[in-house]
């Protein structure tokens, strides 16, 4: 993908695909739970640092 300078948008890759799920991933039943509980929430925050797994748990 290059960028010319005149295209009005850009579209990432990353930014529309389904992470792939690692082979050593760490299953968070607690969090799954208290997630999948709140699955009629018009909102639901998910605050942690980088690197903490927020984007595959809400994958």
């Amino acid at each position: 993908m290059t960028y010319e300078g005149n295209d009005p948008f850009i579209l990432l890759p990353s930014k529309i695909s389904v992470p792939e799920i690692a082979s050593k991933i760490l299953v968070r039943s607690s969090l799954n739970q208290l997630l999948a509980s709140h699955h009629t929430a018009k909102l639901v925050l998910v605050h942690a640092p980088a690197g903490y797994g927020k984007t595959t748990l809400v994958s």
